[in-house]
C-alpha cells in the first residue's frame, strides 16, 4: 500500500505540473499592430516600440517594427502597460493599455510628422580663391582682403603662386604673365608690366 500512494503521489503531481503548464499558456497574449504615417498612411519601418508594466515602470519588452510597419509582442499576461512608440523625424505615440486576449491586435497606429521651427539659419559660403579653366587661373578678387584703399598690385601680391618684382613684371609660378584680365577685360593691355 505505500507503493500505492508514492506512485498515486508522483501521478497527481505530473497531473498539477500539466494543469498548471497549459494554465500559463492560455493566459499568454500576443501585442501586435502596424504603424503607418498619419499623412499618406505609409509603412514605418524600423520604429522603436516598447512596453512597461505600469506597476514598476520597468520596461518589459521592446521590438522594431518590420518593413511592412507591423509588429508582435509575444509571451505577454493579461495587465496594465504603457505602451511606447518612437520613430525619428515622428512625434512619440504613447498608450495606456488594459491589455487582455480581447485587445491585444492594435490595429493601425498612426505616428504624425513632427514639425520643427527654426529660428535663423545663416548659410554661409567659401569663395575658392582660385578656379583653373583649361590652361587658365581665374583669381576671385573677394576671396582676398585688402585694405579699401589698397591699389592692384596690392591684391596681386596677396594671391597664392603670383609675384610681382620690383620692376612691376607679374610672374605665376615661375612664368612672366603676358596678359590680366578683369572681368573679362584686358588691363594693363599687350603689356602686363
Amino acid at each position: 500500500m505505500g507503493n500505492l500512494s508514492a506512485t498515486m503521489k508522483l501521478i497527481l503531481l505530473l497531473f498539477f505540473s500539466i494543469s498548471i503548464s497549459f494554465g500559463s499558456r492560455a493566459q499568454e497574449i500576443i501585442l501586435k499592430g502596424t504603424l503607418q504615417d498619419q499623412g499618406d498612411q505609409s509603412a514605418l519601418s524600423s520604429a522603436t516600440i516598447r512596453l512597461s508594466s505600469l506597476s514598476d515602470t520597468s520596461i518589459k519588452r521592446s521590438t522594431v517594427s518590420g518593413k511592412d510597419g507591423s509588429f508582435s509582442i509575444q509571451n505577454l499576461n493579461a495587465g496594465s502597460y504603457l505602451l511606447q512608440i518612437t520613430y525619428v523625424g515622428y512625434d512619440k505615440l504613447i498608450k495606456t493599455i488594459d491589455l487582455t486576449a480581447d485587445n491585444a491586435d492594435m490595429g493601425k497606429l498612426s505616428l504624425s510628422k513632427t514639425a520643427r521651427v527654426l529660428k535663423d539659419v545663416t548659410i554661409k559660403t567659401i569663395i575658392p580663391p582660385a578656379t583653373q579653366k583649361g590652361d587658365t587661373v581665374q583669381y576671385n578678387a573677394n576671396a582676398f582682403k585688402v585694405n579699401p584703399d589698397a591699389n592692384v598690385e596690392d591684391l596681386v601680391k596677396k594671391m597664392p603662386g603670383i609675384t610681382v618684382d620690383n620692376k612691376g613684371t607679374v610672374t605665376a609660378h615661375g612664368e612672366t604673365v603676358q596678359k590680366v584680365t578683369i572681368d573679362g577685360r584686358e588691363f594693363f593691355g599687350d603689356d602686363a608690366t
